[in-house]
C-alpha cells in the first residue's frame, strides 16, 4: 500500500536537529566530551549504493578556528540527525550510536582559508565500515552461504543482528577467506548466490531435505545474483535481485516534471527531465554471455574437462539470428580438492554437486547482471527520506511529443524500477533533493 503524501514542501523541509563531534568512541573519556557543530553545518551528502557501504560527506563553515582549537580530527565520532516532512511526525534520519550506526570520521579535505573563516569537508564512514579496512578474513567456511554471510556480519565485523537483513540462499559453498577484506569476501559470495524462495518455493521448509528430493529441488538451481548493500535505515543487507525486483512499490507513482508550486501539494513530481543511462546496450550483452555462454571447468584433480552451454531465455526480445552461438566462453578451475579431501566418501557427490553450480551459476549469474543493468537512468525528486536502494519504485514519463501523459498511462520508458543507487542532499540553496539511480531488467508495462 503506498505511503501517504505528508504534508509539507519536501523539497525545502529539512531540520538539523543534532550535529556532535566527540573523541575516539573506544576511550570512555574522549567519548563523553561532544562539540556541538549545528552552526557550523553548510550542507551535506548522504550515499548509498549496491556493491557499497553508506557514507556522509559534511561540509562546514568555520569563522572561530575549530578545525584547530577543538580539534577536529580523523577517527572522532560524529552523530547526527535530521527532521523531515517525508518522516513520520517523530522520526528522524539519525546517525548515533544508540542506533548502531554513528559516523567516523575518515578524511578531512577541500580545506579553504578566507579572512576570518575557513570551510572544510568531513568524510565520515560507520565503526563497521572503517573495521573492514583493518580486518582479515581467514578461516575455512561450510554450509549455506547465507549462513557463512551472517557469520561473517556478526563475528568478524560485529555487526548487530538488528542491522542485518539476510536473505536465505539455497546453495552451499566451502571455501578458505584467504586473508580476504569482509565486504570485498561478502560481495564475491553475492555472485555465487542462489535464490532460496525461488529454488524451493515460497512457503516451503528449505530446510527440509526430504521433501527436497521428492519435488526434485536442486541445490543449484534458482534464480541466481544476489547484492550486498548497506543503507540508514535496515544496516547490512544481503538480497537476490529477483527478490527485490519481486516488491511492489510503497509509494505514489512519481510523475513529469512539474513546476514548484505544484511540487509544494504533490511531492511525487521529478525535479528535472530524467536523463537514460544506457538502453538495450546489445554489444555489452554479448560480451556479457546475457544470451548464450560457453562454460568450461578444469577438474584439476582428475584432469577433465567438462562443459556446458547456457542459453537464456530471451522470450523474444532479440533476433535469434544473435542468440545462436555462445557469445562468451569462460574458464572456470574446480577446487574441491581444497575444501574435501579426495578420499572424502561424499567427494564424487560433492564434486557431481559442484560441476553443476560452477558451471550453470557462473553463466546465468553473468547473464541476470548484465540483464538488471539493461536500463539505467538518473532521476531527480523532492527529498524522500524513506527510500533506500533496493527499493521499486513505479514511474509514468510523458509523451516526447506532445509533453502530456498518453492517453492509456504508458510510455515504453515508464514502468517498474529498482534502485540501485540513491543519495540525500541536505542544505543545497537550490533545495534538498534525492538523486536517484534506476534500473530494470527490460521494458516493464506501467502499472497503477
Amino acid at each position: 500500500m503506498a505511503k501517504e503524501e505528508s504534508a509539507g514542501n519536501w523539497s525545502r523541509s529539512h531540520k538539523l536537529i543534532k550535529f556532535d563531534v566527540a573523541g575516539d568512541v573506544k576511550i570512555p573519556e574522549a567519548a563523553s566530551v561532544s562539540h556541538s557543530l549545528m552552526p557550523q553545518m553548510l550542507f551535506c551528502k548522504y550515499y548509498e549504493g549496491f556493491g557499497n557501504t553508506f557514507m556522509v560527506k559534511i561540509t562546514c563553515v568555520d569563522t572561530n578556528g575549530l578545525l584547530d582549537k577543538l580539534p577536529i580530527r580523523t577517527g572522532m565520532s560524529i552523530e547526527l540527525a535530521f527532521a523531515h516532512a517525508s518522516l513520520e511526525k517523530d522520526e528522524v534520519f539519525e546517525f548515533s550510536q544508540a542506533n548502531n550506526n554513528n559516523l567516523i570520521i575518515v578524511n578531512i579535505d577541500n580545506t579553504t582559508h578566507a579572512v576570518k573563516r575557513q570551510m572544510f569537508t568531513l568524510t565520515c564512514i560507520t565503526p563497521t565500515t572503517l573495521s573492514n579496512h583493518t580486518t582479515r578474513v581467514s578461516n575455512k567456511y561450510t554450509g549455506r552461504i547465507s549462513t557463512t554471510v551472517e557469520t561473517i556480519l556478526t563475528k568478524i565485523l560485529e555487526v548487530d543482528k538488528s542491522r542485518q537483513n539476510v536473505e536465505a540462499t539455497s546453495n552451499k559453498y566451502d571455501f578458505c577467506g584467504n586473508f580476504t577484506r569482509p565486504v570485498n569476501l561478502i560481495n564475491r559470495l553475492a555472485t555465487k548466490s542462489i535464490s532460496a524462495s525461488d529454488a524451493m518455493g515460497d512457503g516451503e521448509n528449505k530446510d527440509n531435505k526430504d521433501n527436497k528430493k521428492k519435488k526434485g529441488i536442486s541445490e543449484s538451481r534458482g534464480l541466481c545474483g544476489y547484492m550486498f548493500f548497506e543503507t540508514q535505515k535496515t544496516g547490512y543487507n544481503f538480497r537476490s535481485i529477483s527478490d527485490m525486483l519481486k516488491e511492489e512499490s510503497e509509494f505514489p507513482v512519481y510523475t513529469k516534471v512539474g513546476a514548484k508550486d505544484a511540487m509544494n501539494s504533490n511531492p511525487f513530481q521529478l525535479v528535472a527531465t530524467p536523463k537514460f543511462i544506457e538502453s538495450q546496450d546489445l554489444i555489452k550483452k554479448l560480451r556479457a554471455g546475457q544470451y548464450q555462454s560457453h562454460n568450461v571447468v578444469y577438474d584439476i584433480m582428475n584432469r577433465t574437462v567438462p562443459s556446458f552451454i547456457y542459453k537464456s531465455n530471451t522470450d523474444g526480445e532479440i533476433a535469434s539470428t544473435v542468440d545462436e552461438t555462445p557469445s562468451r566462453r569462460m574458464l572456470t578451475v574446480l577446487d574441491l580438492g581444497l575444501t574435501s579431501p579426495k578420499d572424502d566418501e561424499e567427494y564424487e557427490d560433492l564434486k557431481k554437486k559442484q560441476i553443476e553450480t560452477v558451471t550453470w551459476r557462473q553463466a546465468h549469474t553473468a547473464a541476470q547482471y548484465q540483464l538488471l543493468y539493461s536500463q539505467m537512468l538518473n532521476v531527480t525528486i523532492p527529498m524522500n527520506l524513506n527510500l533506500e536502494v533496493g527499493m521499486t519504485l513505479n514511474f509514468k514519463f510523458p509523451d516526447i511529443n506532445t509533453g502530456d501523459d498518453t492517453s492509456d498511462g504508458v510510455t515504453p520508458s515508464s514502468g517498474k524500477y529498482l534502485i540501485a543507487r540513491l543519495s540525500h542532499e541536505f542544505g543545497n540553496p537550490v533545495g534538498d533533493y534525492t538523486g536517484l539511480t534506476l534500473v530494470r531488467e527490460h521494458y516493464l508495462p506501467y502499472e497503477e
